[in-house]
């Protein structure tokens, strides 16, 4: 069984600023998620959100992720190349929006 650490209030409010910027860049990761699923793919919106999903792959969620948020992440991007491999035929759109993330 794992070792669960208890944090202190000390310990609690000298994390806030990071647990603050992982909470954010969860929900706009989400937010992100969201716009690729429900947007029409030839869209400029969608690319614009395509371009941002991958920003935060590659920098604030290697930072404030954890290892199963990331693996996530893995998993959305295996999802993008296989619809931009597709070209994003209803199928491939499918898939993205109902694929299992975590």
């Amino acid at each position: 069984m794992g070792h669960v650490h208890l944090f202190s209030a000390r310990e609690l409010e000298a994390r806030r600023p990071f647990l603050t910027k992982q909470l954010e860049t969860y929900f706009e990761t989400a937010k992100v998620a969201g716009r690729l699923v429900n947007l029409d793919t030839a869209t400029p919106e969608w690319q614009a959100a395509h371009d941002k999903f991958y920003r935060l792959r590659w920098s604030e969620m290697e930072i404030v992720g954890n290892p199963a948020i990331r693996q996530a992440m893995r998993r959305v991007q295996y999802a993008l190349v296989d619809g931009e491999q597709a070209k994003w035929d209803a199928a491939s759109q499918h898939a993205l929006r109902w694929m299992k993330i975590i």
